[in-house]
């Protein structure tokens, strides 16, 4: 009798250590993380009066500034973009984010990493 208990008392212990595994290994859940990279973007500006002065081939240069074709140049500048990518991270993590605030849940009730880099420590002193 006491062995019967014994060994259904292991099974429940074996079958609950075997799912606690399961799901802290491959459960996974969807975060929004937002990252920033660097883009190199063209700005156009225009030469014109005021500007530089220059000939268009074939065209005599006129008295009237204002009569000088705007020629357009290009500037290239370099910004930071921030941009949302998606990333697939174990449930346990996720858990223990939430309980210091760097999950939050968005109206559309999907999940967002509220920092980027380091989390945010769990004593806020």
């Amino acid at each position: 009798m006491y062995v019967k208990r014994i060994a259904t008392l292991i099974l429940l212990l074996a079958a609950g250590a075997s799912s606690l595994l399961y799901g802290s290994l491959f459960h996974q859940m969807t975060v929004e993380v937002e990252k920033e990279r660097e883009i190199s973007i063209a700005i156009p500006t225009m030469s014109g009066p005021g500007g530089m002065s220059f000939e268009m081939p074939g065209m005599p240069l006129g008295d009237d500034p204002m009569q000088m074709p705007m020629v357009p140049d290009v500037m290239m500048e370099t910004v930071i973009e921030k941009y949302v990518e998606s990333q697939k991270e174990p449930e346990w993590i996720i858990v223990y984010e939430s309980t210091f605030g760097g999950i939050d849940r968005l109206a559309n009730s999907q999940l967002k990493r509220t920092y980027s880099g380091k989390p945010p420590a769990l004593c806020p002193t």
